[in-house]
């Protein structure tokens, strides 16, 4: 097949993925894949080709086929792909890459062609000597074409190479041997370059257009390319060193060519009537030019950075002085300074912004500056243009652009993040962010700078807002800036600029008790002009300048204190072109609500200012507000007091008044509806409120509680069912409407398609605080069972997860009513649909255990029905094999309190069966094996809590030891850990779902997750950095990962079910529980028991021996009571026992 009809077939097949004949196209190109040097040798004949007009067009295609071909190759296996062959390939590739028929934008993928072969190379060739001679020959090489051929399509091919090879060479010490070759060639490249554009640019004053037939203005052009490409390379190299930890940076920043050639880079200018000789960056008039020329620069810029960072932050201070950019850098700092200010004082310089070219070559030179702000080596050069930085470069770019002014009103939302964003972590790369950047690099880094800032923006406001009959502070020498391009702006500019720039600068002026009373005066005396509504700019920015300062401003001026808190909470309610404030001061709102220095200085205003949000929560959108509102609650609870009725009557009026609106759309639900519920859920978990005014509260809700009549038309019935749920446990009673609701829970379970989600909990606190209720109602009875065989029984999704929700329902309800006979009539029924369940597929291991807890919790029930329905159908020794062989798995407190009462119960049936007979001794091992599991898990989790409790004290006394006691934390959770896993290092394993099934340490019971999470508050500076090459390997991990968080997830899930459960067998005491039972059978029959017990192996009595003298005892740790298990040992003092760790109980 011929060239051109190869190329046509793959084009043809790439891009005809719908023609009939693609099977035959992929026939053709797989039969001749199978000769492979003959097949690539055709393609690359095709790349070169410059003849043919029908190959020209399917280059691009054949391109990424070719890629694609050798990735193929690869996956194949590395068959007859020796070291040899690799380095063919790579001679291969690296001819095309350098041949000058060859368009770019086709050895682009040529490039990507020939770095993948190499790192296939580099792991395949042993011998390092081998390999870097031949590094060494294609460098050769490299430079031998070059020093030939200046043909630009020739050298940038040649750029692409060096930077495969600078990208991926590898191990370190190869790389190391290699550069200083190929960083000689690479600046030497650049150097010739530079001069060559340099002497041309010459010629540049003289033209009033620039001409593309000129042939001088054709060779800046070429030249800039190559350059361009140049300064592309390495931005690329160091951006992936950099994610790699800084990989051999230091080879860079130890060469002299690379300083030399980066600051040329920087030097190039063109001497042109409109071009400032004090500044870098070109602004000729002639736009391409400035275009290419600034673009260059841009990356130089974007290189320099990394590199100073690297030494600057990275290194220590005597490499740091050995490094030829230091001294570079020195000569860059004030050129840098020089050319800031002169931009920056442009008459055009708002428009010049706009230009994105402008705005990237500002941002960069502005990081560079910041970090040579933070170092010593650069204070004498920056301290005497501290000022003129601030007020001429920082303040000027800090104002808000007519762009900025038309999205105020056209997208707040981006206007209100971008303010944000400035004042906290300057994510955003435009002039506006990194001038807050450098603003506050030279507060932290130079004496002086947060007292003029700040003295300076209170006059400039004072001078905005007041006509200017202002007298000045004698520290600042105002009238040195009087006349500045920052201090003509518009008063509004002025004033909403400087608010941005004391803003930026919360995290150190409050510590500042000299500056806080004279800010603080100045924005009191202005207050009024601020907040007026003339200015929505203004009200806007001051909006943001609370959101960090509310605490502690106006501490001496109470009214304007007031005025601001009002003004705030007024302002959430504005629309159309005020909305930009409402979002702002939502934002405001959200973040400052929980600050307590805040509390007292509101105290006293809560009342007024709860009748004013009540009138808001009938018109507000903004979903900030509504998480103002959660913290309001929670944080000013004590002070609302009987407020809260009426509070929560508008949240339901706003519910309602959303349904109907919804109803009317055509929608079920929005967003405001979910808020409403959660600040309503919010405030029945507060203790303030309920159980204080439930009876209010619950008549309030009522008209919410209707629609579970019919849940299906609603969204937020898991929020009625949560309620319930929080209103049972905090009044630990049901009402009447409560009890009017339970049977309407069914309709709930049935829209989830029998899934029970929340509705689990709420229904074990109607079987603890209703028990009396419901054992006398057979149709709540006939309820709860129903629910549990639908649930045990569902097909849903995580069927396993769903059917052990059942099965716990089962277990809840042999324990609740434990004692009593009301399940007697269901007793039967309950038997056989879980046996049913036990003997269907599907089946793991984790919902097995929770049915066999069924039949252990029915032991408890009533241990002789149960032995008489196992019986029955003959499972009573296989029922007992599944128990103990399952035993190992039983991990939480809950299921092993199960299995040692369920057990021990066993032995007080009126008649042991030949089946118990034969397993007695077995089952009384087990109860023993599990009373030490539990017992020494639960010491291993107190030895956990002492250490953490030692921790936090000392932490206490000492805040400044903070590292090494997190150190010591480290250290303690691993120690730990290994404790933990040695307590069940004796139970067996069970299938991969158990591999996640342990104890949850979720215990506060009061903390109710809801649906959504509230935003974090304001943070301080965070860089966050990440790895940047991703691949589809690591994709393919990532799902994997995801899968078995899924499964982990699931199993978790339960745990924190189980944890969760209300049960009277939470509160027993297991070792009194089988002491009692032993102790009752001894009384029996002493001389059967003791024969039972004989049998036990020595370690087994010694054990038993020390379980009959335990029982569960009160303690007390950093306040918090509970109940753990204590060897009791009798002493000679009066009224006192002992037990064996030495805590004392009162007899």
């Amino acid at each position: 097949m011929d060239q051109v009809h190869l190329a046509l077939t793959i084009h043809k097949y790439y891009q005809g993925y719908d023609s009939q004949n693609k099977s035959e196209l992929e026939y053709n190109l797989n039969q001749l894949e199978q000769n492979r040097d003959v097949h690539l040798g055709n393609i690359m004949k095709i790349l070169v080709d410059n003849q043919s007009q029908d190959i020209a067009e399917c280059k691009m295609t054949v391109a990424i086929y070719l890629r694609n071909y050798i990735r193929k190759i690869f996956s194949t296996g590395m068959q007859g792909l020796s070291s040899d062959y690799l380095q063919g390939l790579l001679s291969l590739f690296y001819q095309a890459l350098v041949e000058q028929a060859v368009e770019f934008s086709i050895k682009k993928h040529i490039f990507l062609v020939f770095e993948s072969v190499l790192l296939v190379y580099q792991g395949q060739e042993g011998d390092h000597n081998k390999m870097l001679a031949f590094y060494n020959e294609l460098f050769n090489s490299i430079e031998t074409i070059l020093g030939q051929n200046s043909d630009a399509n020739v050298t940038k091919g040649a750029l692409l190479i060096c930077q495969a090879v600078l990208l991926n060479i590898r191990p370190l010490s190869m790389l190391t041997k290699v550069f200083p070759g190929i960083s000689a060639l690479l600046c030497k490249l650049a150097d010739h370059f530079i001069q060559s554009l340099s002497t041309e640019l010459m010629a540049i004053p003289g033209m009033t257009s620039l001409e593309t037939d000129n042939p001088s203005i054709v060779r800046i052009m070429t030249y800039l390319d190559i350059l361009q490409q140049w300064a592309n390379i390495h931005e690329s190299i160091l951006e992936r060193y950099e994610s790699k930890k800084f990989f051999a940076f230091h080879l860079f920043t130890q060469d002299k060519g690379y300083a030399v050639v980066f600051t040329q880079l920087i030097g190039v200018i063109v001497q042109a009537p409109n071009q400032d000789v004090n500044s870098f960056i070109s602004i000729t008039g002639f736009e391409k030019l400035d275009q290419l020329l600034n673009n260059i620069k841009i990356k130089t810029l974007e290189c320099l950075n990394s590199i100073y960072n690297y030494i600057l932050n990275e290194i220590p201070n005597t490499t740091k002085l050995e490094s030829p950019f230091l001294e570079k850098g020195l000569t860059l700092c004030p050129y840098f300074i020089q050319t800031l200010l002169s931009v920056a004082s442009r008459q055009d310089i708002q428009n010049l912004i706009l230009n994105e070219t402008y705005q990237d070559i500002l941002v960069e030179t502005m990081q560079t500056l910041v970090l040579f702000v933070g170092d010593k080596e650069f204070f004498h050069l920056i301290v005497d243009k501290q000022r003129e930085l601030l007020v001429c470069v920082c303040l000027n770019f800090l104002r808000t652009s007519a762009q900025e002014y038309e999205q105020m009103t056209s997208d707040p939302e981006q206007f209100v993040s971008l303010a944000l964003d400035t004042c906290d972590k300057q994510k955003s790369k435009v002039v506006k962010t990194q001038a807050a950047k450098l603003i506050e690099a030279l507060c932290d880094s130079v004496d002086g700078s947060v007292s003029f800032i700040t003295l300076f923006c209170c006059q400039a406001i004072n001078v905005a807002l007041n006509n200017g009959q202002v007298q000045s502070h004698p520290s600042v020498d105002f009238a040195v800036f009087q006349q500045s391009q920052f201090m003509q702006s518009p008063p509004e500019i002025i004033a909403e600029t400087c608010l941005v720039a004391l803003t930026a600068i919360s995290y150190i002026l409050p510590r500042r008790a000299d500056l806080v009373p004279i800010f603080d005066s100045a924005l009191a005396t202005n207050i009024d002009q601020i907040l007026s509504k003339g200015s929505i700019l203004l009200r806007a920015r001051m909006s943001l300048l609370l959101g960090y300062y509310a605490d502690m401003l106006f501490s001496n001026h109470r009214q304007a204190f007031i005025q601001t808190i009002d003004f705030l909470i007024q302002s959430v309610g504005l629309v159309q072109k005020e909305k930009v404030i409402a979002m702002q001061s939502a934002d405001t709102l959200n973040t400052i609500i929980s600050d307590k220095d805040l509390i007292p200085r509101l105290a006293e205003e809560i009342p007024r200012i709860t009748q004013t949000l009540m009138e808001c929560n009938m018109r507000i959108n903004i979903v900030l507000y509504f998480n103002f509102l959660r913290d309001f609650v929670k944080y000013y609870q004590n002070y609302i007091g009987d407020l809260i009725v009426p509070f929560i009557q508008s949240l339901v009026q706003r519910i309602l008044l959303e349904l109907k609106l919804c109803h009317e759309k055509g929608e079920r639900t929005n967003i405001v509806v979910n808020k409403c519920w959660n600040i309503i859920r919010q405030i029945i978990e507060l203790h303030t409120f309920i159980p204080n005014y439930y009876a209010q509260i619950e008549e309030q809700l009522k008209p919410l509680f209707e629609f579970m009549v019919d849940p299906t038309h609603i969204e937020f019935e898991d929020d009625i069912v949560l309620t319930i749920k929080t209103f049972l446990k905090k009044t630990q009673a049901v009402s009447p409407t409560m009890w009017t609701l339970f049977p309407l829970l069914v309709k709930v379970f049935e829209k989830s398609k029998f899934v029970f989600g929340n509705l689990l909990n709420t229904i074990n606190y109607y079987l603890l605080y209703g028990r009396d209720q419901i054992s006398q109602n057979r149709q709540y009875l006939e309820i709860l069972v129903g629910l549990a065989h639908k649930s045990l029984f569902s097909m849903e999704p995580n069927i396993v997860t769903q059917n052990s929700e059942g099965a716990i329902l089962l277990q809840l309800l042999f324990q609740v009513f434990a004692g009593s006979q009301c399940l007697n009539e269901f007793f039967q029924e309950i038997m056989v649909m879980t046996m049913n369940r036990l003997t269907t597929e599907p089946m793991q291991n984790s919902l097995k255990r929770h049915l066999l807890c069924v039949y252990l919790s029915a032991f408890v029930y009533n241990p002789n029905f149960t032995l008489e329905y196992l019986e029955s159908i003959q499972v009573t020794s296989k029922m007992f094999q599944q128990i103990f062989h399952l035993a190992g798995s039983f991990k939480n407190l809950y299921e092993r309190k199960i299995f040692i009462l369920g057990l021990s119960n066993i032995l007080t049936a009126s008649q042991l069966t030949p089946e118990i007979q034969g397993n007695l001794l077995k089952i009384i091992q087990e109860i023993i094996q599990m009373l030490n599991k539990l017992k020494k898990t639960e010491d291993n989790a107190l030895k956990k809590a002492g250490k953490r409790e030692i921790k936090q004290s000392a932490e206490e006394e000492d805040n400044d030891d903070d590292e090494d006691y997190e150190d010591y934390d480290e250290d303690s959770e691993l120690e730990d850990d290994d404790d933990e896993d040695d307590s069940d290092e004796d139970g067996e394993d069970d299938d991969e779902e158990e591999a996640v099934d342990g104890e949850p340490t979720m215990k506060d019971e009061d903390q109710e997750e809801t649906k959504e999470q509230t935003e974090p508050k304001r943070s301080t500076k965070v860089k966050a950095s990440a790895d940047a090459d991703t691949d589809d390997d690591e994709d393919a991990d990532e799902l994997v990962s995801c899968s078995i968080i899924c499964l982990m997830y699931i199993q978790f899930d339960l745990n924190v079910t189980m944890d969760m459960l209300q049960s009277p067998f939470k509160k027993a005491d297991e070792f009194a529980f089988f002491n009692k039972i032993l102790s009752t059978l001894h009384s029996q029959n002493a001389q059967y028991l003791n024969n039972i017990v004989g049998q036990l192996s020595e370690e087994d009595r010694k054990y038993l021996q020390e379980h009959m003298q335990t029982k569960r005892i009160e303690i007390e740790q950093k306040g918090i009571k509970q109940e753990v298990a204590r060897r009791i040992v009798k002493v000679k003092r009066r009224g006192v026992a002992q037990s064996a760790s030495g805590e004392q109980i009162k007899q």
